[in-house]
């Protein structure tokens, strides 16, 4: 019985092993699955779709050749689609019938474009004649291939699979059969030693010698008990007993496990995040690449590819200061980096918002960019530019993969809309503790409220034989907002504080400070002054039904213009 023991685990081993070999070699897949077309009188823009990339397992790599300049981005499909819009194109495919690659081209009537340097790109490369790149074919990614986007595209493709075959399952068989074959062998040297052992002579012992054979007399002690009473101490029938309550315990039906109640799945309702870390990080370096030579060069037109709305209006409004006069405020730079906090829209459509947080330091406070793009051809542009008050803590958002739903500016499910903000928040500057909204807010470590109040109500108290009239109005009629975790929102809103002032009595004028006068060109005037200055403010605004205020979160303030009564 010993030997085919030992023979079955000879023969085990070596069939492990064979398995595990054969996983390596015959049993193997291909390491490369290549499929090539080419195609006849080609369009501009040249497309292969997510499904056409996902037609084999494994990594593909994308080669494209032709005359010129060759061009080849990745992106989300219905990105891709969106940026070609009506242009002509050829749409890469699969044969039915063939299964091998084909074509299919398509007229349009809208005018192509250069695909070079766009947004919506995860990946890009750009060559002469030929153009190779691997593909990451996750997250519905798609190929867009052009030259210059009005040349046709290049006419010969190529798609190489390169499968990465996991060894695990043949490493478990080769190692399973070389442990069992040393088993084996362990097994047959002591199967050996013990029938060498076995054939030996074997002597015979003398035997001990015995002691006397009369019986010692029983004693009535020593005699066996006899009798029913006594019956009942014989203990043997403790292990049966407890074989038999082991298997009518293992006969008991378990108890019934609670049946999982289904969960509504609104996976498949949610929005992809609209860009992944590595572009946000590419849009960004953009953006600071061009506010700091526009910064240099106190030129609003150098900003104008990146910059938009609010952060176009006040930042040509501080360059404007800066060429009049060396006392105007220094205009802070924006940072590319680090990036704490990336907050992309969960969207397919368009306008998109991004929010970011960068430049933290300990020397600087750390600066929030509300980005937004307006159309898929077009660039993410920086609409607010606000500095994070020293020491706020920003609320939970969703994770960058995930990205931020959408608010819209007048949602209800909001303790405040956003279009509303400025007004009330408006009401609290002017009035305080007196205002019906000051309940609303949280003013606690709100600097702005701060400085704002307390100079107005400075210049309420010097300006005795003076009229002020104070505005503050919604600039922008489109608030940003993006969703937080909890189901509140970050609102970006562009503030205008409008202030009025006219002299009470004859032959006297409102003077204005040296700011104030370097935009106005004097130091004042006999009819009276209007004094306008832009705020790009970032409120926390909280759901409907929380019992958190309105925290503002930061603020960037700048004098726009002055202007003569």
């Amino acid at each position: 019985m010993r030997i085919i023991i030992a023979v079955a685990m000879f023969f085990l081993s070596t069939a492990l092993i064979l398995v595990g070999i054969a996983e390596r070699t015959i049993w193997a897949p291909e390491e490369t699955k290549a499929m090539s077309v080419t195609v006849d009188a080609a369009r501009p823009l040249l497309i292969v779709p997510n499904a056409v990339l996902k037609l084999h397992s494994g990594t593909p790599v994308i080669k494209a050749s032709g005359t010129g300049k060759v061009f080849l981005a990745s992106g989300r499909e219905s990105d891709l689609r969106a940026w070609i819009a009506g242009s002509s194109k050829t749409e890469i495919g699969i044969d039915p019938k063939t299964k091998k690659l084909n074509y299919t081209s398509l007229e349009g009537v809208e005018a192509s474009a250069n695909p070079t340097g766009s947004d919506l790109w995860r990946t890009e490369r750009t060559s002469t004649s030929k153009v190779s790149a691997k593909i990451d074919s996750s997250e519905e990614a798609a190929v867009l291939i052009a030259g210059d986007g009005l040349a046709p595209a290049p006419n010969k493709l190529t798609i190489e699979w390169q499968r990465n075959y996991d060894l695990t399952p043949s490493n478990i068989f080769l190692y399973s059969g070389e442990a069992l074959l040393v088993a084996t062998f362990i097994y047959n040297i002591l199967l050996f030693r013990s029938i060498r052992n076995s054939r030996r002579p074997r002597r015979r012992l003398p035997k001990a010698p015995q002691g006397p054979r009369s019986r010692p007399k029983r004693r009535e002690s020593s005699l066996p008990k006899r009798g029913r009473r006594v019956a009942g101490r014989n203990y043997s029938w403790i292990p049966a007993s407890f074989v038999v309550v082991g298997l009518v315990t293992g006969c008991t039906p378990a108890a019934t496990a609670p049946t999982p109640k289904p969960e509504t799945n609104t996976a498949t309702d949610a929005k992809p995040a609209a860009l992944q870390l590595g572009q946000i990080r590419r849009i960004i370096t953009s953006v600071t690449t061009i506010a700091k030579g526009a910064d240099t060069a106190h030129n609003s037109a150098q900003l104008l590819p990146r910059f938009f709305g609010p952060a176009l209006e006040m930042r040509s409004a501080a360059y404007n200061l800066v060429k009049h006069s060396t006392k105007a405020p220094v205009i802070e730079p924006i940072y590319a980096s680090p990036l704490t906090l990336s907050l992309p829209a969960a969207t397919d459509s368009w306008p998109r918002t991004l929010m970011v947080v960068t430049g933290v330091s300990k020397k600087r406070l750390p600066t929030l960019l509300v980005l937004r793009q307006m159309a898929p051809r077009q660039q993410y542009q920086v609409w607010y530019n606000t500095t994070l008050i020293s020491g706020v803590k920003l609320p939970e958002v969703p994770a960058v993969e995930v990205g931020a739903v959408p608010v819209d500016k007048d949602s209800a499910y909001l303790a405040e809309t956003p279009l509303n903000l400025t007004t009330i928040y408006g009401e609290v500057i002017n009035s305080g503790s007196e205002s019906t909204s000051f309940g609303k807010f949280n003013l606690t470590d709100d600097s702005f409220y701060t400085q704002i109040s307390k100079i107005q109500q400075e210049q309420i108290k010097s300006l005795t034989k003076a009229k002020l009239k104070y505005e503050h109005i919604l600039a922008d009629p489109e608030p940003l907002a993006l969703a937080t975790a909890d189901g509140g929102a970050l609102v970006a809103v562009y503030m205008k504080d409008v202030t009025t002032i006219k002299p009470t009595k004859r032959n006297s004028g409102i003077t204005v400070n040296a700011l104030e006068q370097v935009a106005l060109g004097a130091k004042g005037s006999i009819k009276g002054v209007v004094s306008t200055y832009g705020d790009m403010l970032l409120f926390y605004v909280p759901s409907v039904g929380q019992t958190s205020k309105i925290r503002l979160l930061g603020w960037q303030a700048g004098l726009l213009k002055v202007k003569s009564l």
